[in-house]
């Protein structure tokens, strides 16, 4: 049986968690998109792109003609001090193709989502082009040495 005592500590409490505000949740436009390029077969992509302050920090990750990319090397940083008692921060996100084919072309956008409030907010396109001529090298199975050997 509680007391008066606790039957007050257990209201106060109660009537704290109930009003409680939600933590304050915000994503910002990019300040940086990735840039478009043209580049040969077999030379190396390279896009980056820098989300605005996002409380707490988003989720960032890279579509490629729409569809979310899970090829590449992807890494996604945190970028200068946070703001608001480090609730709030900013990420830089880079995307590497190292071998660039005909495949890859298209367009590249990134993409900041906030882990609290799902708010979604893309970064500007980037065309990448690639060019060049694709020049197919069969594996080593398919040389042979010709001996030729003569008589005396």
């Amino acid at each position: 049986m509680l007391t008066r005592d606790a039957f007050a500590v257990a209201n106060l409490l109660l009537m704290l968690l109930l009003t409680r505000r939600p933590a304050k949740t915000d994503t910002r436009p990019f300040q940086t998109s990735p840039a478009s390029q043209s580049v040969m077969v077999n030379d190396t992509v390279s896009l980056d792109c820098l989300t605005g302050f996002s409380a707490p920090p988003a989720d960032v990750h890279w579509l490629h003609n729409g569809q979310r990319m899970t090829a590449g090397d992807q890494a996604v940083s945190e970028f200068g001090s946070r703001r608001d008692g480090g609730v709030a921060g900013r990420r830089n996100a880079s995307l590497m193709l190292q071998t660039a084919s005909f495949d890859d072309r298209g367009l590249y956008r990134c993409v900041a989502v906030n882990p609290a409030s799902g708010t979604v907010v893309r970064s500007l396109e980037a065309v990448v082009n690639v060019t060049g001529t694709a020049h197919h090298i069969p594996p080593a199975s398919h040389f042979f040495i010709k001996h030729h050997v003569e008589s005396r």
